[in-house]
């Protein structure tokens, strides 16, 4: 399960499906991180940042 937490301490974090194995992922540079999309086949996690230009 991946998510974003936006406020004064902006990230984007995933953990097992029962909360467990918790992990930050990105925690620096981040505004208010939203809109998350994953490219399995690419390996790549992508989001929009609703504070940057």
């Amino acid at each position: 399960m991946y998510w974003t937490d936006w406020g004064e301490h902006a990230k984007l974090e995933r953990s097992s499906m029962d909360g467990s194995d918790r992990v930050i992922l990105i925690n620096n540079n981040l505004g208010w991180p939203n809109g998350l999309a994953i490219d399995k086949a690419g390996s790549q996690l992508l989001w929009a940042d609703a504070h940057t230009e």
